[in-house]
This record gives structure tokens, C-alpha cells and sequence, in this order.
């Protein structure tokens, strides 16, 4: 088990941070390496992290993992590295405008060689850097439908389907948010203040990517607020869910109560975290799913913010170690 962490002076953990320290944590013990196995830094030239460690190694975060193949710490998600373990993609922020955009880079991690894929500069957001390639859609706001595919070897790249709204891509599975008044949405999501309001978007499909086989995995009433997906662990995926409506009073004191549901099976959620919303940065599913830290393996889901914690079913929350921190991966 490694983590990834900067502490602020309080006792949480800052994101993005300044720095961050790459350490092992043994389990179940809970015990922290005394030596740091790697340090970030964070430089504002749109690149984010760079490594101490040689070869050098850059990469937009917001965190990292730790890549076992080549036994180093990646400044990216688990998500945007190759099944491999031998290279990993980001974006660059090096433009910008209305909104935040830049190029896709693949860096193969034995040599720290960054090679810059012949794209025009876009708002991509990256989903999984797979056997099949690098799933990613884009455009403002990376709010466009549909799920595109890039060879990180060519560069090109192709539409897979064009309707829904994605947020996650794991396994070979597109997991989608849809408004159940239109279930095949082609056309971008509004984005940015005082464009139009956002529908509703209270279904959540599960597609094959490869047969377009489409499953709904769970439907919430139009009438209620939409979810939020919080990472899928092991084909389950985590999602927000708030108990109020949009115009309750109860937004404005921090009083809506809210839950985490685990759905392993369509239309059947485990509820695996609640509290009220004021009290949200502290959930370590909120926490850790917000920034896509989270790590599954044989022994459960592994999350952070002030601790490293394990969830097991049946078992429920874990407390491993008491450090702040996140995993970067899981246990080896």
C-alpha cells in the first residue's frame, strides 16, 4: 500500500499543493516508510508536477500513482496510465481563454520522454489509458457527448459513440449520465455562468465499448437533485446522492443530509457513507472520488483525506492510518 499526501497545517490534506510526498504505508499495520520514496513540486507553467527523481517526470495531477511495473511514482491518476504500466498520458494547461485548455502528451516513464500528440489544443478530459487506447472526450468545458478514442502511437483518433454524457471509462465499460427526457443526448451541456440551465441528469447507464450493449444501472426522480458519480471500484460505481430539493431552505445552513450509495448491481444500492452537506469535505468518499484517488484490489476500496482508510463489505470503514493522505495504489 503507497500513499501520496501533503498535510496542510490543520491536519487535511491541500489540493493541488504546493509539494507532495510519495511514501509506502504497510498494512495492515499502518505504518508509514520514514523515507520519502519520491517529491513533486508544482510548477506554474501549465506541465503541474515535476519529479525529483530521475528521469524527470511531469504530469497535470492533481495526484498520483505509483506505477509497480517500472517502481515509481507517476504525477497522474491510475486512470491515464497504460495497462502496462510503461507510459501515461496527461493534458497540458498551457492555453487558455474562456475556459482552460491544452495538448495531450504520452510520456513513457523508463526514459521521461514527453511526447506531444499532433492534436489542436482542447478542454480533453481523460478517462482511461487502456489496451484499446486513451478514452477521452472534449471540447468547452469538456461537457460534449458522446466518448472518443486516441492511439497514443498515431494520434488519431475516432468517435466510439456520440451520444450521453460520460463520466468514467473502466474496465472496457462507459459509465453515462443522461436526463431521462432525453436518454441519447448529442449536444454539449450548457457550461459557465449565465448560459442556459443544466437538465437534470437523474439516470445512470453502464455501455460495452466495444458491443454499444447499454445497461441502466440506477434512475433517481427528475424531481430530485441530480447525482454525482465518485469513482467506480471493481465495475460498482460510488455515487453522491442529496436527500432535499434544489429550493430546500436547508442549503443555505449546511443541513441537507446527503448519502454514498455502492450500486454492485442495477437498481440496487448499498449505502456505504451519509452526514449533511456541510460536513462533506470530511467524507473520504467525497474526498477521494472528487479528485479520482480512489483504488479498489482484493482487499476492498482504499480512500483518504485525514486518514488512509479501507472499506470492506460487511466490515464498512477502516481506519488504516492516521496520516493524511491518499492511495496510490493498492497493496502489493
Amino acid at each position: 500500500m503507497v500513499s501520496w499526501y501533503q498535510p496542510n497545517a490543520s491536519g487535511g490534506v491541500d489540493l493541488p499543493p504546493i509539494g507532495v510526498q510519495a511514501r509506502y504505508v504497510s498494512y495492515p499495520r499502518g505504518a508509514i516508510s520514514a523515507d520519502a520514496a519520491d517529491e513533486f513540486t508544482h510548477v506554474d507553467d501549465g506541465f503541474g508536477w515535476r519529479s525529483s527523481a530521475s528521469p524527470v517526470l511531469r504530469g497535470t495531477g492533481p495526484i498520483g500513482y505509483y506505477d509497480a511495473a517500472v517502481k515509481r511514482f507517476v504525477p497522474v491518476p491510475r486512470a491515464q496510465v497504460s495497462p502496462d504500466g510503461r507510459r501515461y498520458v496527461y493534458m497540458d494547461y498551457t492555453q487558455g481563454g474562456l475556459y482552460v485548455f491544452g495538448q495531450i502528451h504520452v510520456v513513457d516513464v523508463a526514459t521521461g520522454r514527453d511526447r506531444t500528440l499532433d492534436l489542436p489544443a482542447a478542454e480533453y478530459e481523460i478517462f482511461d489509458f487502456s489496451a484499446d487506447g486513451i478514452y477521452l472526450t472534449y471540447g468547452p468545458y469538456a461537457e460534449s457527448a458522446g466518448l472518443w478514442l486516441l492511439n497514443p502511437d498515431s494520434g488519431a483518433i475516432r468517435q466510439v459513440f456520440q451520444d450521453g454524457y460520460v463520466v468514467a471509462v473502466a474496465n472496457g465499460e462507459a459509465w453515462l449520465v443522461v436526463s431521462e427526457q432525453d436518454l441519447h443526448p448529442t449536444s454539449p451541456l450548457p457550461g459557465g455562468e449565465g448560459n442556459a440551465k443544466l437538465p437534470v441528469l437523474n439516470v445512470l447507464l453502464r455501455r460495452d465499448v466495444k458491443s454499444g450493449q447499454v445497461t441502466e444501472w440506477l434512475r433517481r426522480p427528475d424531481t430530485a437533485p441530480g447525482f454525482e458519480l465518485l469513482g467506480v471500484y471493481t465495475g460498482a460505481p460510488a455515487v453522491l446522492i442529496y436527500l432535499a430539493g434544489e429550493n430546500d431552505v436547508r442549503w443555505s445552513t449546511g443541513q441537507v443530509p446527503y448519502e454514498v450509495w455502492l450500486v454492485s448491481r442495477p437498481a440496487t444500492p448499498e449505502k456505504v457513507g451519509a452526514g449533511l452537506n456541510r460536513d462533506l469535505e470530511t467524507d473520504p468518499w467525497y474526498r477521494t472520488g472528487r479528485n479520482g484517488l480512489g483504488i479498489s484490489d482484493s482487499n476492498g476500496v482504499w480512500l483518504g483525506g485525514s486518514a488512509i482508510y479501507l472499506y470492506q463489505h460487511g466490515a464498512g470503514m477502516i481506519k488504516v492510518a492516521t496520516f493524511p493522505g491518499f492511495p496510490a495504489n493498492g497493496c502489493m
